[in-house]
């Protein structure tokens, strides 16, 4: 016996548009570094930043031993926004502020350290 087909199609939409959305969400790093007690200490890792938000952000020192990256958050500062916004990293008080929107874009200041020690040594 043939049993009917108990799918709504509505099931099938749903199923696509969240998989969809959850596919199209931006991944950045997150995490900082920076001196504590004269010892370089530095903590990265990829977040999925909250639905809606477009901008993966980090700041960094012209040697890059301090940095931060993060994900765009609804607390994200109006000045930020506006060099997001720009498409033009900004350099303020020797910090450089740079944003991006492709996931996992934000690693200049973690890579560029990575390199700088690779080839001091």
């Amino acid at each position: 016996m043939n049993q009917p087909n108990n799918f709504h199609p509505s099931f099938f939409f749903f199923f696509f548009f969240t998989f969809c959305s959850l596919a199209s969400t931006l991944k950045c790093y997150a995490g900082s570094r920076g001196y504590i007690k004269q010892q370089l200490v530095e903590s990265f890792i990829e977040e999925t930043c909250d639905h809606g938000m477009e901008w993966c952000i980090e700041s960094f020192s012209p040697e890059y031993d301090e940095v931060t990256m993060n994900c765009q958050r609804l607390a994200t500062s109006r000045r930020v926004l506006s060099i997001c916004e720009s498409g033009k990293p900004e350099t303020s008080n020797n910090v450089t502020t740079r944003c991006c929107s492709e996931s996992l874009c934000n690693s200049k200041g973690r890579l560029a350290r990575k390199l700088s020690i690779n080839t001091n040594q």
